[in-house]
């Protein structure tokens, strides 16, 4: 694009004609530049709402509460791979599976 307008630096914005009937025809500025393009995007851009569906009322199921126990997080530990990679928590799988008998606690609802 900057080819286009020949412009040497990517820092600057090239000379911009307002799309309207403005006495002011050229943005001079990068803030006149950029409301410029605002009002010609706006021009060319429609929002039509009708006919899209209301999310909030086709989703009416909530899930309040989730409880996980011990046996969950005892299936899950212990069913891993030991040569999977460890997460962000630098965990490695052979540990938690040496301890979960320990952690599970700190892992579930009471």
């Amino acid at each position: 694009m900057k080819d286009a307008f020949n412009v040497e630096s990517s820092t600057v914005i090239p000379l911009w004609y307002y799309p309207d009937n403005r006495a002011q025809s050229i943005a001079f500025s990068n803030e006149e530049k950029i409301e410029a393009l605002n009002i010609y995007f706006l021009s060319i851009s429609c929002i039509d709402d009708y006919g899209v569906p209301d999310m909030y009322s086709l989703c009416n199921n909530v899930i309040d509460t989730i409880f996980i126990t011990e046996e969950d997080i005892i299936d899950i530990i212990t069913t891993k791979a030991n040569n999977k990679a460890i997460g962000p928590d630098n965990i490695r799988q052979k540990i938690l599976k040496n301890t979960v008998s320990t952690i599970v606690y700190f892992l579930t609802d009471h």
